[in-house]
């Protein structure tokens, strides 16, 4: 009779278990996802409650993760990395409430994630979208709403205080179609000198297409206290592979880098950073970029191949291509390739064409098919503290990298 009980009950748990299977068995095309679900996500009226969970149950074919009201984030929320491409949708209502980081697990599966519902913001502060080095897509649906004071940052890499931050070298595109972003980077970020100092170390390709970035200021070219990043191609990670920029569209309230400033880069970050040191691959900014400029508002005064800084510079090898075509400029907008120094024996140059107006040109070979006549700049050396770098505090009662 005990026999006979074990295994009727090893029956039905078999049972159950192969139902839970079967109801993953087939890559599903939609999920559900409400703030409290109980169910396995396989339907409108039978959520799963958790995106997380989602997320994991995405097979090999595309998936809509449809998320049902408003969800919540509030505190760090990983993804791991789908088998499939993912595309978060919002139905009835459906939004996320960020307020706390967001983040998707690094590259493995050359994964498109998709953004295609509006995100609230809470509070007074910044939070973050890390996108692991994956391909992201934000739609005209992805509205951002904030209270005063609440920002959004958008990450293509991942948080460098955490993990040696060297993306896959496999191959990844960011596209923005709407949105608000206070800042806006390609690779990842750094949030302390010491943090590690990563590599986006596979082709990127940012197209962008709508949406505004940066906030309304004005930014003085000539000095050292430009943007701190507004945005770039690369973050705050060496870009050390081919890069594309493609503006079609978007107005752009700050300056705009396609190298964006690596931040104070101490000892200790250098000797953290092994992978990047192992191989020159990781370091060395000698990769091909290319510029296209179709359409767009650009108020920053600047769009730079590098952001130079006291604390951290370097130069750019490869070729850097920029063709300027549409585009309303501020007056005097700055481009400026003059990190872009090929190696000795090189035939790799800045080359810029224009059709537009109210652009100067900084240090490129050749401006409209021409040979530009800009020398290479006095290089000077600074030792001193952060006030010599240009990083004095306005209690200072100082201009910076002036006095």
């Amino acid at each position: 009779m005990t026999k006979k009980i074990i295994l009727s009950i090893a029956f039905t748990f078999a049972i159950i278990c192969a139902l839970a299977f079967s109801a993953f068995a087939a890559d599903p095309t939609d999920l559900y996802v409400k703030n409290g679900g109980t169910g396995n996500g396989l339907s409108y009226n039978a959520p799963i409650g958790s995106i997380t969970d989602a997320v994991k149950h995405v097979g090999t074919s595309p998936c809509n993760i449809n998320i049902i009201g408003e969800y919540p984030i509030s505190s760090l929320t990983t993804l791991a990395d789908a088998n499939g491409n993912v595309t978060f949708k919002g139905i009835d209502g459906g939004k996320i409430a960020l307020s706390a980081d967001f983040e998707i697990s690094i590259n493995e599966n050359e994964n498109i994630y998709t953004f295609d519902l509006p995100v609230t913001l809470s509070g007074n502060g910044s939070y973050m979208i890390f996108g692991g080095f994956n391909s992201v897509v934000f739609t005209k649906n992805f509205t951002v709403s904030a209270p005063s004071g609440a920002r959004l940052n958008f990450y293509g890499g991942m948080d460098a205080s955490v993990t040696d931050c060297v993306s896959p070298e496999i191959s990844y595109s960011i596209t923005v179609n709407n949105g608000t972003f206070n800042v806006f980077a390609g690779g990842s970020l750094r949030r302390d000198i010491h943090n590690y100092v990563g590599s986006v170390a596979a082709p990127i390709t940012v197209t962008i297409n709508g949406g505004t970035f940066g906030a309304v200021s004005t930014y003085p070219i000539n000095s050292h206290n430009k943007n701190y990043n507004t945005f770039s191609v690369s973050g705050m990670s060496l870009l050390a592979n081919d890069a594309t920029l493609n503006i079609n569209g978007g107005t752009f309230n700050c300056p705009v880098y396609v190298q964006g400033r690596m931040g104070t880069v101490s000892s200790q970050a250098a000797e953290k950073s092994t992978l990047v040191a192992s191989d020159r691959k990781y370091y060395a900014i000698d990769g091909d970029i290319n510029v296209n400029i179709t359409g767009g508002i650009f108020n920053g005064g600047s769009f730079g191949a590098y952001y130079t800084q006291a604390a951290y510079t370097t130069v750019m090898r490869g070729n850097y291509t920029v063709k300027v075509t549409g585009g309303t400029f501020a007056a005097n907008t700055l481009f400026d390739a003059t990190q872009v120094v090929p190696y000795e024996g090189s035939e790799n140059k800045a080359t810029i064409e224009y059709t537009v107006s109210n652009i100067k040109t900084k240090c490129f070979d050749l401006v409209n098919g021409k040979k530009g006549t800009d020398k290479e700049p006095l290089r000077v050396a600074f030792i001193g503290d952060s006030i010599t770098e240009g990083y004095a505090a306005t209690a200072a009662n100082v201009v910076r990298l002036y006095d």
